[in-house]
């Protein structure tokens, strides 16, 4: 390998020959070998010295000594380095006072950026530079895609990818094939140009597909798809995988839950009037029926097909199994009644159900039957119906193959199947629009004169008395114009018509190498449906368009090894989803005919359910709710009377409270404990509400709590977002103690720490002022039986990542996490709690708030202000009990 033209560009550039002897040693001290073969095999294969290739070659190049110093950086940084043409190890070396070699947490994210255009910089390592960045800011390389597909990579993902990895045939990430873009673009093969540096600065824009259909040479399935690409490629890297997922299935066994896991919420949600009825699809097949019987075996249900279903490759979530309702049967009313007391309590407005007619005969009509004979004010609940009118086949999916019950269409069965849907509509539950009850039916152009159909049953509603009928029709297998049936609507039914690409071959893990299904990725289906929402209203689309959402989709219950996976659907993502389908309704649809279809309340076979399970519990019916809260605000109206407030009342003394109040139920438990602490000493409160909160209510808690400040809370963020903002209010109003406080708002374990036992105690009160008043380094006081540590939970490993990139933001990398207080009410001085009143943070920053376990901004800041006090040089103590008279002496030293 001959290095004799760097001196054209670089002609100071020092050979490492020419060295000095004790230069030459130190320098090869300074390049780790070891770490430089690793990194570039090339250099391994070229049988040069690592040390010898660096100062010759290697930096001119932009490659790195070792794992500390970074080329571009330094030269970038040092501008007297790049100037001099010295090698930067070298100039690095003669430095009396050695300067930083690498970017540390507080550079620039766009120094990478700048040294692309730094024309001190040789070259090579210019260009080598703006490729790096170039592949960057592409998102189309995802560093942890790429190190699981290629685990044998060591380093920075995005320089192996340059120099060696494409040529390797290496994916940068799921949405582009490196060799089939090549394959592709002979222009770009001949050319020798790296295939995504290509795509991303001219692929783009000229049109062409970052990831091309595989080439007639791949092994094809059954179906003509290629075979995903399995990254697997050793009996021991199988046998991990498998054994990944079988620990994941053992710790749900054990009780493990996800950190979106959400406990019941303890207090109902508010709706507001001109939001949109939300609207879920209730599937009736959990209970046995005799021709499911004879079809599938003795007591079949939906429940057989989704206790079996197994994994088809690592983070498959399956099987998908029931929380708090269980393998319930709907042949019992109790169970009815709890799902509609969930649904109320979420914030879901109606059930559409699903009803089975096929000529004159029908099936699972017994739920359907029981819910219309109640008059019980558990079954008061709006509902519609919506007719499954496709065949029932064993391949579940209505095809003319394998049929089991057919549909027959005739115009006395129109007549028949209206009649026996008439006895729901006059029930005084049924939603309707202007009077006329809404049907929704789910393929109405399989229906040979649909059209006619649709005339036959407005007559007959009118004969019967009803102003007419609105006629829905579901956007499934394509269909999209209701006008050109006679049908009033179209509502969306996800998965129908979501159009994303798969991802079946992006490094995904199978553990079925037998797998001939198709995979997408549910982030992506939410994108493209809003974009597609967004699209419609633009085009005035928008009356008789009804936006549908789903929480999930995965049916590899129903069809082992071949099902359709929308796979990393989350409850954020699904909040993200029905929150702009809620707000394009009311955007779009005019008052009463807003509706927003969710699919489905429990199609536990097709893994789109709300029902609470074991992994999220009840999280995706805590998405409802958030965007429930969001749309009750009432956030002007409470800002003024916090406004009015403020103007009024002042601080009295030296101690304040900092409670959030998560619902108005809790307010009168709330006063009667801040009315003890006050028995006690003299304290102020600032009161923080959530948004949805009425006039009237946050108007008592002011007449009962007489705070001296209010702060409105959004629905981000828990109450951590909230005390960050009255930290702030505090520190402006000089108190010099406070207690953290808040109301509970989730079923939780009896043990568990309340206001009461914080404020509404004497002893507990007594207790945390003595330890205050024992020691001035004592920053914060909790209960002792409060306490945690990090490894004790395993719920705060998501956490804990997070919690340490937030201590590295405020100077405080490598802090040890301290003890967090579990049920986070504790007592503080302002002056021990100032690194949190500097957080980086707003309100925005927060997520949704979805009651979730962990996981959560809100998680890491509330673990962390112990950490937080002892970073500021205070202590953190606990108390059990302590004797009355050892508690009084605590006035004279804290209030003279």
């Amino acid at each position: 390998m001959a290095f004799g033209w760097l001196r054209w560009i670089f002609p100071e550039a020092v050979k490492f020959t020419n060295l000095i002897h004790p230069e030459r040693t130190s320098l090869r001290r300074l390049v780790d070998a070891e770490y430089y073969y690793r990194v570039y095999p090339d250099i391994v294969e070229a049988k040069v010295d690592a040390a010898q290739h660096y100062l010759e070659a290697g930096w001119c190049e932009g490659r790195n000594p070792s794992e500390g110093f970074n080329t571009l950086w330094y030269l970038h940084i040092h501008h007297d380095a790049a100037l001099s043409g010295v090698n930067p190890l070298l100039h690095y070396l003669r430095c009396p006072e050695k300067p930083r070699g690498a970017p540390d947490e507080f550079a620039s994210p766009d120094w990478i950026r700048d040294a692309a255009t730094n024309l001190t910089l040789p070259p090579i390592a210019r260009a080598f530079a703006a490729n790096y960045d170039l592949v960057s800011q592409s998102e189309m390389f995802h560093a942890e895609f790429y190190q699981a597909r290629y685990p044998d990579v060591f380093g920075d993902q995005i320089e192996h990818y340059l120099r060696y990895g494409w040529r390797m045939g290496y994916d940068p990430g799921p949405d582009f094939s490196t060799n089939r873009y090549l394959d592709a673009n002979p222009d770009v093969r001949e050319a020798g140009s790296i295939p995504l540096i290509h795509f991303v600065k001219f692929g783009r824009r000229e049109g062409r597909n970052p990831s091309p259909p595989p080439s007639s040479t791949e092994k094809k399935r059954d179906d003509g798809s290629a075979t995903p690409a399995n990254p697997r490629s050793s009996v021991s890297e199988a046998a991990e995988a498998y054994r990944s997922q079988y620990i994941t299935q053992v710790e749900i066994a054990a009780g493990r839950r996800a950190p979106q896991y959400a406990p019941l919420s303890l207090h109902s949600v508010q709706v507001s009037a001109d939001d949109p009825a939300i609207l879920a699809f209730y599937l009736p097949q959990f209970h046995p029926i005799a021709e499911n019987d004879r079809w599938w075996g003795r007591g079949f249900t939906e429940w057989t097909n989704v206790s079996k279903a197994t994994a088809q490759f690592v983070g498959h979530y399956q099987p998908r199994l029931p929380g708090e309702l269980g393998f319930y049967d709907l042949r019992l009313p109790e169970v009815m009644a709890r799902q509609i007391g969930l649904a109320k309590h979420y914030g879901v407005s109606g059930f559409c159900f699903h009803y089975y007619w096929f000529d004159g005969h029908r099936l699972l009509d017994r739920p359907l039957e029981l819910f219309l004979s109640q008059s019980a004010i558990e079954f008061d609940f709006p509902y519609c119906l919506c007719w499954a009118n496709e065949n029932w086949t064993r391949r579940w999916d209505g095809s003319e193959h394998d049929i089991l019950i057919q549909q027959i269409h005739t115009h006395l069965d129109y007549e028949r199947v209206f009649k026996d849907l008439s006895r729901f509509m006059g029930d005084k539950r049924y939603i309707r629009v202007d009077g006329m009850p809404v049907i929704l039916v789910y393929r109405p152009t399989i229906i040979p004169d649909v059209t006619n159909m649709a005339e036959i049953w407005r007559k007959l509603a009118l004969k019967a008395g009803l102003p007419g009928l609105y006629l829905v029709a579901t956007n499934a297998f394509g269909f999209d114009y209701p006008e050109e049936i006679g049908f009033d609507a179209v509502c969306q039914f996800p998965p129908h018509a979501v159009h994303v690409r798969r991802v079946d071959e992006t490094g995904l893990q199978f553990l079925n190498g037998d797998f001939s299904g198709k995979i997408y990725d549910y982030g992506e289906a939410v994108n493209a449906n809003l974009k597609f929402l967004q699209r419609i209203g633009e085009e005035g689309r928008h009356r008789d368009y009804f936006a549908g959402v789903m929480p999930a989709w995965d049916n590899e219950a129903r069809k082992p090894g071949n099902g359709q996976v929308f796979h990393n659907s989350t409850p954020q993502k699904f909040r993200c989803w029905l929150g702009g389908a809620v707000e394009w309704s009311k955007n779009n649809n005019p008052a009463g005919r807003r509706f927003v279809f969710v699919n489905a309340w429990n199609e536990w076979a097709e893994g789109a359910y709300l029902e609470p399970d074991r992994k999220f519990g009840y999280a995706y019916l805590s998405a409802v709710a958030n965007v429930r809260a969001k749309g009750a605000s009432n956030d002007p109206t409470l800002s003024c009377i916090a406004d009015r407030l403020a103007c009024s009342r002042k601080p009295k003394g030296r101690m304040v409270l900092c409670l959030h109040v998560f619902h108005e139920a809790s307010t009168e438990a709330c006063a009667a404990a801040i009315e003890i602490a006050r028995s006690v000493m003299p304290c102020d409160v600032i009161l923080s509400l959530p948004a949805f909160w009425d006039e009237g209510a946050a108007i008592k808690a002011v007449d009962l709590m007489d705070p001296v400040r209010i702060v409105i809370a959004s629905h981000r963020g828990r109450d951590v977002g909230a005390f960050l903002k009255a930290l702030h209010i505090a520190e402006n109003l000089g108190y010099t103690l406070g207690c953290k406080l808040h109301s509970q708002k989730l079923e939780e374990p009896s043990g568990s720490q309340s206001i009461e036992s914080m404020v509404g105690n004497r002893n507990a009160i007594e207790s945390a002022m003595a330890e205050f008043a024992a020691n001035a380094s004592v920053g914060l006081v909790a209960p002792l039986t409060a306490m945690a540590s990090w490894s004790d939970l395993s719920e705060t490993e998501n956490s804990q990542r997070a919690a340490r990139a937030i201590l590295a933001r405020i100077g405080l990398e490598g802090a040890k996490l301290e003890d967090f207080v579990a049920d986070s009410m504790f007592w503080f001085r302002l002056s021990a709690v100032t690194k949190a009143t500097q957080l980086p943070f707003d309100i925005s920053d927060f997520e949704p708030d979805l009651d979730a376990i962990d996981g959560t901004l809100a998680h890491s800041l509330d673990r962390l202000f112990p950490t937080l006090v002892v970073g500021s040089g205070y202590k953190v103590s606990n108390y059990a009990t302590v004797s009355l008279p050892r508690a009084r002496s605590w006035t004279k030293h804290l209030w003279g």
